[in-house]
This record gives structure tokens, C-alpha cells and sequence, in this order.
């Protein structure tokens, strides 16, 4: 038997950062996000021969273990080993054999969510597997235990929540409580054609891991340093504006404004967000005709929002390619994580 399935990876419309617990148990978050056609795969091919394999094909590394009832953490294929081993302690009550792959449609290190959306499309696949009912909040929060809680990966909690819902949504992170409430949003196909117009992708060419840069943002809201927890709360106040311009087809340029003004703001919340050379890419891209420039995810590399008026599309799409920078089509993607067995 072999099963699969897809999660989508997202982009941030407005308010990344602030769904970190160390800022919204202070203040309260609000993100603003949508799913794109981009995923994350993975097939399971069920066995038995007492063995579990752990592949991941984009980064050409793999594990085999003996089957057990639960997989020893050592840093090695941790985050496969805890979803193996939740389920089998919660659901499955013993070993189970089987060959797991995963692969992405964009490199490592994007900055669109790759990690927990991995987590996530595993998860909906070990779902399908046992029949297991799991409603999307379920699914999405199980990834961001076994991420955040068991394992102390540090980031937020958009990328789970986008994966598993898949649209455009608004989440917001209570603080104090920590509770967690994500609305869907109906956004108009006006809306949805215009930006998909005027979107473009844009790899750097540097991969990075989020880390670093999230551990300088958590350090300067635990220090109270007033020019990054100021910025934050400033995205969080333009996530609000971003709701009520998405919903209004007479306010497409102030989205345009909007990503514009949280790219300042997002550079001033930690060290390593940008770089100088993201900085010299940023300003060719202006050059070259874009309307608004953002870095996807937490910054220092990954993938670039392009937003461009969609007459200039075709010729700024030729002068990447001949500066053989890497770019990227997509459309937005309404449904979340998929599973299916195939037959």
C-alpha cells in the first residue's frame, strides 16, 4: 500500500513575527497569510520486513531503523521520529514498518513555511494511513506541538495553520492565553486575479535556517528593545489595515502600500533579517519597475514577494533571466493539506 499526500507552503501578507509566543504572550499577534500552489510531499510506502526508512529526496538523506515502539531523538530525522512516535503511542500501540519519503517543489531554507508544512502533510498522511479523523485546527496544532514544544524549534504559528487550512486566513495568537484563532477569509476574485497579476516569487539563492533570525527577534522583545518590539507592533496595527483592504476591491493600492512599508518595518525587528546582499537585490528589483519588495518568512535569504505592476510583469520576468535569477509562477491555493491512498 502506498499513500500520499500534499501540503501547501504560504506567503505572508502582513504581520509575520508577531505569532512568535515571546512577543504575542505580551502583546498578542495577528498574521495575515495565503497557501500557494507550491507543496510539500510525501509518499509512504507501507512494508513489513521490521524496518522504518526516513528520506528526504530534495536533500538526498536517509535514515533506516529497526521498527519499534518508539524511535530514540538523537538529532538525526527528529522531527520523522516524534510524528512516529505520537502516533504510535496515541493511536497505532505498536511498530509498524515503512519506507517515508518527502521532497518539496522549492529549495530548502525558502522562507515559505517548508518545515512545518512538512510536518503537516506527514501528519495528514499517517492520518490516511490508520483512518484517523483529525479536523485541520487538530492537525495544525499537533504540528506545532511536535515543532515547537517537543522538539524547541523556535518559531511561530502561521506556517502549521496556513498548511492545514490552505486559503487566504487571518490568525490571531491571544495573549496571556496563547489561544489560537484562525477566520478564513472571503476574499473577492477581483482581489485574488489582481495580486496573482502582480506577484512574482523570487529566489535569492541563499537558503537559510530561520533560527538565528528569530533568536535575535525573541532576544530584543525579552531585552524591551524599543526599535524592534515598536516595528512589531506596527505590523500587527498594518495587519489590521491589510484585513480591510483585502476585503475591498477599491483598495488594491494600499495593499501595494501596505507590503511596502512592512518590509521597513520588518528589517528593524532583529539582526540578520536582511543583508547587504538582499539589500542590493531590493533596489535592483525597484529599478527594474517593482511597486513593493518583502522577504518571505523571517528574513536573511529564502524567497522575495515581488509586487509589480502586471504591464511590467513580462519585462521585469526578462531581465531575471538574463541576471540568472531564479523566479517563480504561483497562484493561491484554497484548499489545505490532502491525503489519498493510491490504487
Amino acid at each position: 500500500m502506498i499513500i500520499k499526500s500534499k501540503a501547501p507552503l504560504r506567503i505572508g501578507l502582513s504581520g509575520g513575527g508577531t505569532d512568535i509566543e515571546n512577543f504575542s504572550i505580551k502583546y498578542g499577534g495577528l498574521v495575515i497569510n495565503s497557501a500557494i500552489n507550491l507543496y510539500v510531499h510525501t509518499i509512504i510506502d507501507v512494508k513489513k520486513n521490521d524496518t522504518i526508512i526516513f528520506e528526504t529526496l530534495d536533500s538526498n538523506k536517509k535514515i533506516i531503523l529497526k521498527s519499534s515502539k518508539s524511535l530514540k531523538l538523537n538529532g538525526n530525522f527528529d522531527i520523522f521520529k516524534s510524528i512516529y512516535n505520537h502516533f504510535v503511542k496515541e493511536f497505532i500501540k505498536k511498530p509498524v514498518s515503512f519506507h517515508l519519503k518527502t521532497y518539496s517543489d522549492v529549495p530548502h531554507g525558502s522562507g515559505l513555511g517548508g518545515s512545518s508544512t512538512m510536518i503537516v502533510s506527514v501528519i495528514k498522511a499517517f492520518t490516511e494511513w490508520f483512518k484517523i479523523p483529525m479536523k485541520k485546527y487538530d492537525i495544525a496544532m499537533l504540528a506545532y506541538k511536535i515543532e515547537r514544544k517537543d522538539l524547541n524549534l523556535v518559531g511561530g504559528v502561521q506556517d502549521q495553520f496556513s498548511a492545514s487550512y490552505g486559503g487566504f486566513n487571518i490568525i490571531e495568537i491571544k495573549k496571556k492565553s496563547k489561544k489560537i484563532i484562525i477566520k478564513p477569509l472571503k476574499i473577492s476574485n477581483y482581489i485574488k486575479n489582481e495580486l496573482s497579476s502582480k506577484f512574482l516569487l523570487l529566489y535569492t539563492g541563499i537558503s537559510r535556517g530561520s533560527e538565528k533570525v528569530i533568536e535575535t527577534q525573541i532576544k530584543n522583545i525579552e531585552n524591551n528593545e524599543k526599535k524592534g518590539i515598536k516595528s512589531m507592533l506596527k505590523l500587527k496595527e498594518n495587519t489590521f489595515k491589510m484585513k480591510s483592504y483585502l476585503l475591498n476591491d477599491h483598495k488594491l493600492n494600499n495593499i501595494v502600500k501596505i507590503f511596502a512599508a512592512n518590509w521597513l518595518l520588518k528589517k528593524n525587528t532583529g539582526k540578520g533579517v536582511s543583508n547587504y546582499s538582499i539589500n542590493q537585490l531590493v533596489n535592483k528589483l525597484y529599478k527594474l519597475g517593482a511597486e513593493a519588495v518583502k522577504i518571505s518568512g523571517a528574513g536573511g535569504g529564502g524567497f522575495i514577494l515581488v509586487v509589480t505592476p502586471t504591464e511590467n510583469i513580462f519585462e521585469l520576468k526578462k531581465n531575471l533571466k538574463l541576471k540568472n535569477i531564479n523566479f517563480y509562477n504561483f497562484g493561491f491555493e484554497p484548499k489545505g493539506v490532502q491525503s489519498w491512498i493510491v490504487k
